[in-house]
């Protein structure tokens, strides 16, 4: 996997946690 695909579902797990939004329609 691209380190960059994984910097970003990093980040998306991040976000989540800290506002539980919903996950985006790109994964």
């Amino acid at each position: 996997m691209p380190a960059k695909l994984s910097v970003n579902l990093n980040a998306i797990a991040m976000l989540r946690n800290r506002r539980d939004l919903p996950w985006p329609s790109v994964i």
